[in-house]
């Protein structure tokens, strides 16, 4: 979700106040998500390559993403340089000075390794180092931001790395699956001129998709609505369908999915952003807050760019750079 306090400054309220959060926020990020079966392809770079890597506008021309499908696909992205704009929709993640992690054997267990990646989640205004980027953030900027900040962003944040299903590889049946599978090669190593020794995966990238609201989480959902919310049963249907996401997020199980977990967390995590900014929510902790029922946002000439968003909470800094402009 997200979690952030708009007003940092204020110390109290004093008003008609309102405690909202979003109804069943996990599950319905299920319900509007498919569970991918198969192999997922990669792009991602050598530190010594670090400096060709696609900015964000290549990436959005590129092949690459007309083969994407919505809600399988999940990318990592950095900004080059400082942003001339506030954003508060991207949170990065900083990995310690002493993270020593080693790379991961490929071979066909990998799913039973796990190796957390290290590192604090903070917000950076102005910077953003390895944020995540699906296609409902990516929604989300694009729509908010002006032609000349997303004109800015596009050029100067990067592609770190990128895990997606591609759409030319999706199959029908488990049939198909098998048969490709079965079709393609293994791993193989070879020695490259340039980087030494090289593993080449030749297995099959072809996968199957599984619809998790159809006859699963929407009967689940369905199910919990017919308890009140204090209802013993409608908390037992409610851990099952979090339990759900949470198995699928955690690595210390063989259907644990990067890219699901990911795209369910960042659907949370942007429907409460745009919930906080058109109702003017004070302080959001994962999917709910308070606001005032007498001062909710609205506008009525020009749409407000990401940067007037980013500071809906701080009156005081919209002045001053509104001031600064004018003069």
């Amino acid at each position: 979700g997200y979690c952030k306090n708009l007003i940092p400054k204020t110390t109290h309220l004093h008003d008609l106040l309102v405690d909202i959060d979003i109804h069943s926020c996990y599950g319905n990020g299920l319900l509007n998500q498919s569970y991918p079966i198969g192999r997922p392809c990669f792009l991602s770079y050598r530190k010594c390559d670090a400096k060709s890597k696609l900015t964000l506008k290549q990436f959005l021309s590129s092949k690459i993403k007309k083969d994407l499908v919505p809600g399988l696909w999940y990318a990592r992205i950095s900004s080059t340089k400082p942003l001339s704009f506030y954003q508060d929709l991207f949170l990065s993640k900083i990995p310690p000075n002493n993270n020593n992690l080693k790379p991961l054997n490929i071979d066909d267990h990998y799913a039973q390794q796990s190796q957390d990646i290290l590192g604090e989640f903070i917000l950076l205004t102005h910077e953003i180092h390895h944020a995540a980027l699906t296609h409902d953030l990516l929604q989300i900027a694009r729509s908010v931001m002006s032609n000349k900040e997303w004109s800015e962003f596009s050029n100067n944040v990067v592609v770190d790395a990128l895990i997606y299903y591609p759409k030319t590889l999706q199959v029908e049946t488990i049939d198909q699956l098998i048969e490709e599978d079965l079709k393609a090669g293994g791993i193989e190593k070879r020695i490259n001129r340039s980087y030494g020794e090289v593993i080449e995966d030749l297995r099959s990238h072809h996968w199957l998709s599984i619809p998790m609201g159809n006859n699963w989480i929407d009967k689940l959902l369905g199910m919990r609505k017919n308890y009140a919310k204090d209802h013993p049963l409608n908390n037992i249907y409610k851990a099952i369908i979090n339990s759900t996401y949470g198995v699928i997020a955690s690595s210390y199980f063989n259907i644990s999915n990067v890219v699901v977990a990911n795209n369910i967390t960042a659907r949370s995590r942007g429907l409460a952003w745009m919930m906080a900014k058109a109702l003017g929510v004070k302080q959001i902790i994962t999917d709910g807050g308070v606001f005032q029922v007498n001062s909710v946002n609205s506008w009525f000439n020009k749409q407000p760019s990401m940067n007037t968003m980013s500071l809906i909470g701080s009156p005081d800094e919209l002045h001053s750079q509104s001031s600064r402009h004018l003069r």
